[in-house]
C-alpha cells in the first residue's frame, strides 16, 4: 500500500508544471511570466551588474519564443519582476510612469513594458 501510495505521489508530482502569472501572445511572440523563482544563469548575471535599485525584489522567470527574420522560432529563458511607477520612471529617464514589468533574456536582452501593455489583448483598444 505505501508503495502504491508513493508512486501516485511521484507520478502526480512530475506531471505538474508552474502555470504562467501572466502571458502575452503577439505576432507570434509568446512571453510567459512564471510564478517560480529565476534560474537562467544568462539573466542572472546580467541583473548582478545593474544597479541595486533594479536588483532588488522577487525575479522570477519567463519562458518566450520569439519569431526569427527566417521564419524559425527561437526560445528565450529569462527573468522578470513587477517594478513600481517610480522605479520605471527611473529607468526610462521620466518616460514611463505606471507599474511595469522589467524582463531580462538570456539572449542578453531586456525589455520594460507597463503592466498595462502586457496584459493588453489584441485589438484592445484604452479607453
Amino acid at each position: 500500500m505505501r508503495l502504491l501510495i508513493a508512486l501516485l505521489l511521484i507520478s502526480f508530482a512530475g506531471g505538474l508544471q508552474a502555470a504562467p502569472v501572466h502571458v502575452m501572445e503577439r505576432d507570434g511572440l509568446v512571453i510567459k511570466l512564471m510564478s517560480e523563482p529565476c534560474s537562467d544563469p544568462v539573466s542572472s548575471v546580467m541583473i548582478a551588474m545593474a544597479p541595486q535599485e533594479v536588483q532588488r525584489g522577487e525575479w522570477k522567470a519567463i519562458e518566450s519564443v520569439w519569431p526569427m527574420r527566417d521564419g524559425s522560432k527561437q526560445t528565450f529563458a529569462g527573468c522578470w519582476r513587477e517594478v513600481s511607477k517610480e522605479l520605471a520612471f527611473a529607468i526610462t529617464n521620466g518616460k514611463e510612469r505606471e507599474v511595469s514589468f522589467l524582463m531580462v533574456f538570456a539572449d542578453q536582452q531586456g525589455m520594460l513594458m507597463t503592466k498595462k501593455q502586457f496584459l493588453r489583448k489584441k485589438g484592445q483598444v484604452d479607453a
